[in-house]
């Protein structure tokens, strides 16, 4: 029996006088109903908030997001340095010498004769075939078209192809390394000063320094690392602009006047300061209004000197890839690091300045000798040729200097 206005036991439950449960009494309110009789979705007020919301938070993620793309193409464009710094030793092993910047004029140059070292044997053999032994020039008619003798092409459409598509020499901060990348083949051209220039491109360039001092007072014309980089060994000064090269990398020593015959100049032992205190590749300055072309522009305009075109063979050019190496200076200037794609300074000064300059923010990265790759900031000191500052004294391999990498 329960208490008036109580509540009885029955089954274990409690029962109310009404007839109602204790869980009513806990809990008056039917949320079920209370939420079924609430609107659905937001407000306009609520949802523009909401976006407002989502849209500070990409704006926050998206720097970070670039950020983080552009440090994973920095690491593979290191990477791809350093595989050029493992075959510049086991050339210079088995070579028993440095690698040569090149055969002279025409002739193929020292990125083509590290092929087989990184990994590209097929492509090297197949070069030096074509070429007897690399004594033949490597002109329109091994590259290119032209109207003369359009069937007299050595490389046929699959194998430049190929030759295009070969990776290790470039940057994906850049360039993709997979991607054909090459100057077309098919171009007209009037002879081979233009048609040569055809042919794969890449993102790095030997370092190349000439003591300016040195050729003044031998009455050189300062434009001695062009000459020896792409000369031939009869070429006038040759021999001279040799001896005042003071980088890592010279050109190839022959013998019996042909190019099939080359060995290598030097070994190691010239590197008085040390591999690890010389620079011998770098990632090479190209200015994005050059990007993926190499047309001839005038002196007077700076701008365009020959920046992006084929690194395979010295054509005889003035300036840019044609002779494949590039320099902290050119006459009695010094050039730093370009500072971007777009730097205005590289625009304005003299043609052949700025040989070296990435695309990475800051930064340019350089191979040195003893196979590491360091990030180099785009504001170090260049100096001049009397008061040489740290990118000079690492071009110059036997300065004895100490140079500050601060």
């Amino acid at each position: 029996m329960g208490k008036p206005g109580g509540g009885a036991l029955c089954s274990g439950k409690l029962i109310t006088d009404s007839g109602e449960s204790s869980r009513s009494k806990l809990f008056p309110v039917n949320f079920l109903q209370l939420l079924r009789s609430s609107p659905l979705g937001f407000t306009l007020v609520e949802l523009l908030v909401v976006i407002a919301i989502i849209g500070v938070l990409i704006a926050l993620l998206l720097p970070a997001v670039q950020a983080a793309r552009e440090a994973a193409r920095r690491a593979q464009c290191s990477n791809a340095m350093k595989q050029v710094g493992i075959g510049f030793h086991n050339f210079h092993d088995t070579q028993r010498g440095i690698v040569p910047s090149g055969l002279g004029r025409h002739k193929a140059s020292g990125m083509i004769l590290l092929f087989p070292y990184v990994e590209q044997t097929a492509m090297y053999e197949l070069l030096q075939t074509r070429t007897q032994g690399f004594a033949d020039d490597m002109t329109e008619k091994f590259w290119g078209y032209v109207s003369t003798h359009p069937a007299a092409r050595t490389l046929q459409p699959e194998e430049q192809i190929q030759l295009a598509a070969i990776g290790v020499y470039r940057c994906p901060s850049r360039r993709s390394p997979s991607a054909v990348d090459r100057i077309p083949y098919d171009t007209a051209a009037s002879g081979w000063a233009q048609q040569s220039r055809n042919g794969p491109r890449c993102d790095f360039a030997p370092v190349a320094y000439t003591d300016w001092q040195t050729a003044g007072a031998t009455g050189g014309s300062g434009l001695e690392w062009q000459q020896s980089f792409g000369g031939d060994v009869g070429q006038t000064n040759y021999l001279q602009s040799v001896g005042e090269m003071r980088g890592a990398i010279r050109p190839a020593m022959t013998t019996s006047g042909s190019m099939a015959n080359w060995s290598p100049r030097d070994t190691f032992s010239r590197m008085i300061d040390g591999t690890s205190n010389t620079l011998i590749f770098g990632e090479k300055h190209i200015d994005q209004d050059n990007f993926q072309a190499c047309t001839h522009i005038p002196t007077a305009d700076a701008a365009g000197y020959y920046q992006d075109c084929a690194y395979s063979h010295h054509p005889g050019e003035s300036w840019g890839d044609s002779w494949v190496g590039r320099s902290f200076s050119q006459s009695n200037n010094t050039y730093g690091i370009s500072r971007g794609p777009n730097d205005p300074d590289r625009k304005t000064a003299t043609p052949g300045n700025a040989g070296f300059g990435s695309w990475h923010p800051g930064v340019c990265q350089f191979l040195f000798a003893d196979g590491s790759v360091s990030a180099l900031r785009t504001t170090m000191a260049v100096g001049s040729h009397a008061d040489k500052k740290a990118l000079l004294m690492l071009a110059d391999c036997s300065d004895g200097g100490i140079p500050n990498m601060d």
